[in-house]
């Protein structure tokens, strides 16, 4: 995954203004990346797929979707508690929420603005329907489209 995210965005605008070259050493920036997709591929409710090039066995790219899932108060409560502890021994270990030398502001004011989309367009509730619908539209794609061409094992 690592690797296919390092070709794929590598010379991607806002990833450079967020983490320039320059500022953030490779082995800081894979560490960070590792810690996000541990905690993807960990989420509850979230399923991961990968394209895998059947010549080389190599990774040709990923996604992963999440369920449509409404938390009950219990798992938004456990969530906030394991939030807060993250955040507490990040803190212990010296480490900021972005890797060290990212530009902060363009970090924070993406997060911000995923935020502001979030609370405005994503109702978690009413998104079954929908969720369900994309998760077939994509289903059927990638098994039309790379099993034709049988270049691609999904899994």
């Amino acid at each position: 995954m690592l690797t296919t995210y390092n070709l794929s965005f590598a010379s991607d605008p806002f990833r450079l203004a967020r983490w320039p070259s320059s500022q953030v050493s490779p082995s800081v920036f894979t560490s960070f990346l590792t810690n996000i997709f541990t905690k993807y591929l960990q989420t509850p409710h979230t399923h991961t797929w990968k394209l895998v090039e059947n010549s080389t066995g190599n990774t040709a790219g990923w996604t992963h979707f999440a369920e449509p899932h409404v938390l009950s108060r219990e798992e938004e409560e456990q969530s906030k508690i394991e939030e807060e502890k993250e955040e507490k021994e990040r803190r212990e270990r010296g480490e900021g929420k972005f890797p060290e030398g990212s530009v902060l502001e363009i970090c924070e004011a993406k997060i911000q603005g995923w935020d502001r989309m979030r609370e405005k367009w994503y109702k978690r509730e009413e998104m079954f329907c929908m969720s369900l619908f994309l998760l077939l539209l994509v289903s059927v794609f990638f098994v039309v489209f790379f099993g034709v061409f049988g270049a691609l094992d999904i899994s």
